[in-house]
């Protein structure tokens, strides 16, 4: 059980946008974008100038002590030509900026790796990591994946000249030196218009897999997507072998399968899961999942009936006095966010009710699913949560973080909802406004312990920008709004062990 959190703030601006700290003349408006752990419990706040195609990103290396250690600009555009920055990540010691370059004459985009020194940034190196040939008004697909002991990296690229082309892939490998293991280009038997990759993985021996699904119903500008006409599959490249192995992502007697997930385990397992529904039924049948095998790379699927009853009694055990018992959605429009798979070999769904109601979003609860090492489920709950948003805002939804004490949930939510009023037992919406910041915790036994984070100070999260930073602690960003209407990007440090 968390006994208490150490909460403190580093204030990046005061003026309504994380701003650079550069001479007036220089003065450049920045967006918050990721957080990075860095050795030593330092970590490096990475900002871009602008949320579309960035020319500049800005560094800056902090310790836990709130102490700003170092900042950098960090220039992206080459010779005047503008990119696409794919990600930001820490790996083999050293910052990672992927960025993407389009130049028109030749049709040709480049993916660029450059590594960074993480105390000075400087920088390491830059290589050219993939290539894909696309017209101008198309936006190229690049990935990336890291093996589960961090000794490879494989990036993929689609190459693509008309949607009826068969599509064009390229996998490509390396090691811890950028080193190139193998790579190879793929003819697929898709067309590029009704192909769709969710992402790419690699294992510890360099093998790679890539998850895609391919549309069979028609195709128009104003055409709505049929589940039960989409088709998920698998596909397994090797450097041994010139032709991609295929895993077919169905279900015995052809329910709909649908917001399928995909990990690897530190066990080199492609492990998988989502929900299904029989094509006549709007609702949910259940959650399935399915696992790869390393060693034999046998195709092995499961699946989890829910029933009304089941559904209808996932509450928590120590449920909050607003709980609504009655007049909850049914079991339809969750989306799997997250799908954890811990040490033990215990599997963890995490996933969100959204509607459209109205012309509004409703970020409604997130549902929590465990299945054990036993490959059974063990329990199913479902945390209370109700968000209402003309637009897709980014107060709005949850944050994640995985640790070995739990999986830890925060967001905001109504004030109200948290008063000493007895009389109050319905769940009021949050629009955004004044809010109560609430961290859940959800033990590996499905127990659920809440923590209420701003009594002294009004913090507006934003859930999406939630970071692990160690098994002890997480980051968020959020704002602040003073009296005088000006508003300050903060960066909130959560302890999450005992004792601290």
């Amino acid at each position: 059980m968390l006994r208490r959190y150490v909460i403190f703030f580093v204030i990046l601006s005061t003026a309504g946008r994380l701003q650079a700290q550069e001479e007036p003349q220089l003065r450049v408006n920045f967006e918050f974008y990721n957080i990075l752990p860095l050795p030593g419990n330092e970590f490096l706040a990475v900002l871009t100038d602008r949320k579309e195609s960035p020319s500049r990103l800005k560094f800056a290396r902090f310790s836990q002590d709130e102490e700003l250690l170092n900042q950098e600009l960090i220039e992206l555009e080459n010779r005047g030509v503008r990119g696409q920055l794919e990600s930001v990540f820490f790996w083999n010691d050293k910052i990672n900026v992927l960025h993407s370059v389009y130049y028109p004459g030749p049709q040709r985009n480049n993916l660029i790796l450059t590594q960074y020194n993480p105390l000075t940034f400087a920088v390491d190196t830059a290589v050219l990591v993939a290539e894909a040939y696309t017209p101008g008004r198309y936006r190229v697909p690049f990935g990336y994946s890291l093996s589960p002991d961090s000794t490879k990296i494989q990036f993929f690229s689609w190459s693509y000249a008309l949607p009826e082309d068969p599509a064009r892939v390229e996998i490509k490998v390396m090691d811890r030196a950028l080193e190139t293991l193998w790579e190879q280009r793929y003819v697929l038997p898709y067309n590029n218009e009704r192909l769709y990759f969710y992402k790419s993985l690699v294992n510890d021996n360099g093998e790679a897999y890539l998850m895609a699904e391919y549309y069979h119903g028609k195709i128009g500008p104003y055409t709505a997507i049929q589940e039960d006409k989409v088709e998920r599959f698998a596909l397994f490249f090797s450097k041994d072998d010139p032709e991609a192995l295929r895993y077919s992502i169905r279900l015995d007697n052809d329910p709909v399968v649908q917001n399928v997930k995909f990990i690897m385990d530190r066990h080199n397992n492609v492990i998988g899961a989502g929900f299904y529904r029989d094509k006549k039924l709007g609702i949910y049948s259940g959650i399935f999942s399915f696992r790869i095998d390393h060693q034999t790379r046998q195709y092995d699927k499961r699946t989890y009936p829910i029933s009304k009853d089941m559904f209808d009694a996932a509450a928590p055990k120590n449920k909050p006095d607003f709980y609504p018992e009655k007049g909850r959605r049914n079991f339809f429009d969750y989306y799997l966010n997250q799908l954890v798979a811990d040490e033990d070999g215990n599997l963890y769904l995490v996933a969100e009710q959204i509607a459209e109601v109205s012309y509004y979003l409703e970020y409604g609860e997130i549902m929590v699913a465990k299945i054990g090492a036993d490959k059974k489920l063990n329990w199913l709950l479902n945390i209370p949560k109700k968000h209402k948003s003309l637009y897709q805002e980014s107060i709005f939804s949850y944050g994640f973080a995985q640790t070995s004490q739990g999986l830890f949930m925060i967001f905001n939510d109504n004030p109200d909802n948290y008063l000493t009023d007895k009389r109050m037992r319905y769940h009021q919406t949050y629009e955004g406004g004044r809010t109560t910041n609430v961290l859940v915790q959800v033990l590996p036994n499905g127990r659920v312990e809440y923590r209420f984070l701003n009594k002294k100070m009004r913090t507006t999260l934003v859930p999406s920008r939630t970071f692990k930073l160690s098994d002890r602690s997480m980051i968020v960003y959020g704002e602040v709004t003073n009296d005088a209407g000006q508003t300050s990007g903060m960066l909130e440090i959560i302890t999450l062990t005992e004792n601290q």
